[in-house]
């Protein structure tokens, strides 16, 4: 018996599975190509056997073996499915649309935003040779043209030592500061000094005069902190007779500048050798 051959080159594979044809020594054969062109309708996907991103905005599929058509389900999808975890709108900021998805992720385009923790590493712990302040940023997406902030209350010039740097910021705090001197007492009993390096808060002035039998001593302070209060304290005992006499007067205001002070401590000891201490800083 003679076999019919007909003319054509298609093989069963190359025929979707819901067709026949005729081709070679195949008649009213079944094709074996699987027939994907109804998932739309059906609303399954085929995965496809990789998906690869080119880098220049677009991802390029590998189907699956099959016969596949034109179309969308309800949902405006198509018949070709891939899945990455980090595929999500979450995963880009939200100036940004991805094939269609705006992102949620928080997005700070030159925004100074407050930092949502700091910490400090002291020199010579965690393993760093020079201190370190770390601030966490809230989550989200930063173009770089922000700032991530702290509010340190006490970070301010006259919390830091004179000539530190502390992130751009120079103290002038300039601690305790001391001076003294001596001289003598002017018309009136006149006290001046001048030339300090620092403006006084605290001073002390006194004197130990001899006047006849009676030894002296006379002092006299100002405090800043006290406002406009003036302490003056006079001192006498007869080296003779024994005896001591204290009375307290407020005698002479004072001056003082940036760096300097005057007062006086009034008439009668004009010509006495006078001593000074004078204390500043913050």
């Amino acid at each position: 018996m003679s076999q019919i051959f007909i003319p054509g080159t298609a093989a069963p594979s190359d025929v979707a599975d819901s067709k026949t044809f005729s081709a070679g020594t195949s008649y009213q054969a079944a094709g074996t190509l699987p027939d994907r062109r109804g998932n739309p309708a059906a609303g399954t996907y085929s995965t496809a056997v990789s998906a690869k991103a080119d880098g220049g905005g677009s991802i390029v599929l590998e189907p699956t073996l099959g016969v596949y058509g034109p179309g969308k389900n309800t949902n405006g999808f198509g018949s070709i499915i891939a899945t990455d975890p980090n595929f999500v709108k979450e995963n880009w900021p939200t100036d940004r649309t991805i094939f269609g998805i705006q992102g949620t992720m928080p997005t700070h385009l030159g925004d100074h935003v407050n930092r949502q923790e700091v910490a400090y590493w002291a020199a010579g712990t965690n393993g760093v040779t020079n201190p370190r302040v770390f601030f966490r940023p809230p989550p989200g997406y930063y173009d770089g043209n922000g700032w991530i902030y702290d509010e340190p209350l006490d970070l301010r010039p006259q919390n830091l030592l004179a000539g530190k740097n502390l992130f751009g910021m120079v103290g002038t705090a300039r601690g305790l500061e001391s001076a003294f001197g001596n001289g003598t007492l002017g018309a009136g009993g006149a006290i001046s000094a001048s030339g300090l390096a620092f403006q006084p808060k605290a001073i002390v002035v006194y004197t130990a005069p001899m006047v006849g039998n009676d030894f002296y001593y006379i002092s006299k302070s100002y405090f800043a902190a006290f406002g406009p209060t003036q302490y003056y304290t006079i001192t006498r005992r007869d080296i003779y007779q024994g005896g001591t006499q204290t009375t307290v007067a407020d005698t002479g205001t004072w001056s003082v500048g940036s760096n300097s002070f005057s007062t006086s401590f009034g008439s009668g000891w004009d010509g006495f050798s006078f001593s000074w201490r004078a204390f500043g800083g913050t």
